[in-house]
């Protein structure tokens, strides 16, 4: 059984905040099972952290410092959300230092990530996504669109910058708010239906499964106010059928 776990949080993006509440979560479920933890966060300005006060002067030099505690770690659990974190960058830390990490590994963090990266290995299995297409903030001149859309930066989480388009006019204020995550933006048709997640779980003899679907219940664009204010609901199993 692993004893030590490094729980690492923070990071450097708009989502810094809800990654402190995850590594917390994630801190004190690990403790109740018995385990040791440390944990480390990774401050706005990219400084790693012990506690509050800073383990460098640059952002190289704090990692150069945590690394020691990272040795000292039987296994890494990342709760840093959005980029340099779950897209595959802490994840490659720990391959390039052989330290076993929780969750994603390299590969499959950046392409998941990455929306537009996502939508073409969806669609290259056979898998159905939304109309859409790659665009930059100065493109806003020459879209035109019938129906109505849904602009989004392609690497962000937490639905930060993500705006439900049903006039031409809203379209530039729109891309403006997409690009400050993300000078690479989509803008998709909007796809009618429900919204049920799967997660699926590697074992560390390769063996998959899922847990219950979850569907998610929201009035409107499940954006980044109702992922985090509670009026969102969640079904658990969710209804599938047969």
């Amino acid at each position: 059984m692993t004893q030590h776990v490094l729980v690492i949080g923070g990071g450097q993006n708009a989502e810094h905040d809800v990654s402190l509440e995850t590594a917390a979560a994630i801190e004190g479920a690990l403790r109740r099972r018995g385990f040791e933890v440390s944990t480390l966060t990774i401050g706005r300005d990219g400084r790693w952290r012990q506690g509050k006060e800073p383990l460098g002067e640059s952002a190289a030099a704090s990692l150069a410092a945590a690394l020691t505690l990272l040795e000292q770690a039987d296994v890494v659990f990342p709760a840093v959300h959005g980029p340099f974190g779950e897209d595959g960058t802490l994840a490659a830390l720990c391959v390039l230092t052989h330290k076993p990490v929780a969750g994603s590994g390299l590969r499959a963090g950046a392409v998941g990530m990455d929306k537009l990266a996502t939508k073409l290995v969806a669609e290259a299995i056979g898998i159905r996504t939304a109309l859409g297409r790659l665009v930059r903030p100065a493109d806003v001149g020459g879209i035109e669109f019938e129906a109505d859309v849904v602009v989004k930066p392609v690497s962000a989480g937490s639905s930060y910058g993500v705006t439900l388009v049903r006039e031409a006019g809203q379209l530039g204020e729109a891309l403006c708010t997409a690009a400050h995550y993300d000078d690479r933006i989509l803008i998709e048709q909007v796809v009618h239906g429900r919204e049920i997640d799967v997660a699926v779980l590697r074992e560390a003899d390769g063996s998959r499964w899922a847990p219950p679907p979850l569907e998610i219940h929201a009035d409107g664009l499940f954006d980044t106010a109702t992922k985090y204010n509670g009026s969102a609901r969640f079904t658990v199993p969710a209804e599938l059928g047969t």
